[in-house]
């Protein structure tokens, strides 16, 4: 099923449509309202600067709705009749404010194409405000082209759903993570769907889906923005298995080794971490491995956990701080960085408690230990006193 581009402003026209409507009438006390020919030039330039690109984008690449009236002064409405250059596009009835202009799905050919809106008075008069919109032409990417498209290119791309975020559930924004695949069906690296138009209601983790947007680079983390369509290509819910990021991990040289950031917004696990402390804003939720250490951030406006989920999460940490445990989350990105976002409660899985003896304990705080190695200029340099390792190993 097609998704419909519902715009805010069209719901405005629509009330206010619908409260002139309810005053056109006949009556002993209400005059029925006209739309005259000396208000329409005005009405068609209010008009004109209402419908920018944000309401009608310059490449159309799925359905939308206009309106079939230009509410003026709050006292007229100016019946629009729209046409199209192009046989290929269609213009049907939506409902009684509004029609739907068609647009071909994944075109083979790029469609350059004028819609026309004629507003017309009650004497007949008509003045027109056209728009000059392009239907791209299709493109499938895999997730190399995805990473190496222009910012703002139009990208489609198929992926396995890993992750949604629930924006009714206090998130400032509604997006999802999915894992591209291959030519041999394995995972090959993964996309964020950022604050998506198109609704995501119908869509589930382990879902193969099929997302339309723009390329956008945030911060060195590639996104999908304004994705207008989705396309279920599989509602089997399938079981996604993480990539095992473990050697990779233990290899890279540090946290913005190419090993560990080029494969963006990918489901990995990494195997025996450290389950380490929690940052001071209570976001950051540290593991490390063979030296070097990282962690699960809890973010207040793209998180997938649910409230609920996110308070479980914190306490599963807490209880097994010291522990192993395998780890699982999504690569992300900050400022050229690797650290992992949560794709599901079971953050931390395998979770094994050791008891370290007293020398293996200063052994590993030692190893752990890290501090300034060039200093430029006159400053202080805090020492650790205490390990965040082994709370009762002292420096």
């Amino acid at each position: 099923m097609k998704k419909l581009l519902a715009f805010t402003l069209i719901l405005v026209l629509c009330l206010s449509v619908v409260l002139v409507a309810c005053n056109d009438k006949d009556d002993n006390n209400v005059k029925k309202l006209t739309a005259p020919a000396d208000q329409l030039e005005a009405a068609k330039n209010a008009f004109e600067k209402t419908y920018t690109t944000d309401l009608i984008p310059e490449e159309t690449d799925v359905d939308f709705t206009v309106p079939k009236a230009v509410p003026y002064g709050g006292l007229y409405s100016f019946p629009i009749t729209w046409t199209v250059s192009d046989s290929r596009i269609t213009i049907d009835k939506h409902s009684d404010t509004e029609v739907l202009v068609n647009i071909p799905e994944e075109s083979k050919d790029e469609i350059k194409y004028t819609l026309t809106a004629t507003i017309t008075a009650d004497d007949g008069t008509t003045a027109t405000v056209e728009f000059e919109r392009t239907v791209p032409e299709f493109k499938l990417y895999d997730y190399e082209g995805y990473v190496n498209a222009a910012k703002n290119a139009t990208v489609n791309i198929d992926g396995i759903i890993t992750a949604i975020l629930p924006k009714d559930n206090g998130a400032s924004n509604s997006g999802f993570y999915m894992n591209t695949v291959d030519k041999d069906g394995k995972p090959n690296g993964g996309v964020y769907v950022y604050n998506p138009k198109a609704s995501t209601s119908d869509l589930r983790i382990g879902m193969t889906v099929r997302a339309a947007g723009k390329k956008d680079v945030y911060n060195g983390t590639h996104e999908l923005i304004n994705a207008r369509r989705f396309t279920i290509l599989d509602s089997t819910i399938k079981t996604v298995e993480p990539v095992d990021y473990t050697e990779a991990f233990k290899n890279a040289k540090d946290l913005s080794d190419a090993a560990l950031t080029d494969k963006q917004s990918m489901l990995v696990t990494i195997k025996g971490v450290d389950i380490r402390d929690v940052g001071t804003d209570e976001t950051y939720h540290y593991f490390s491995l063979d030296g070097k250490k990282t962690y699960v951030r809890i973010s207040s406006s793209s998180c997938p956990l649910t409230t609920a989920e996110q308070e479980t999460f914190a306490q599963t940490f807490a209880a097994n701080k010291g522990s192993k445990a395998d780890v699982t989350g999504i690569v992300t990105i900050f400022s050229g960085n690797f650290y992992l976002t949560p794709a599901t409660v079971n953050v931390f899985t395998n979770i094994t408690k050791v008891d370290y003896t007293a020398e293996q304990k200063v052994d590993r705080a030692i190893k752990d230990l890290s501090i300034e190695t060039l200093v430029e200029r006159n400053c202080e340099v805090t020492l650790a006193d205490k390990s965040d390792l082994h709370e009762d190993v002292t420096i």
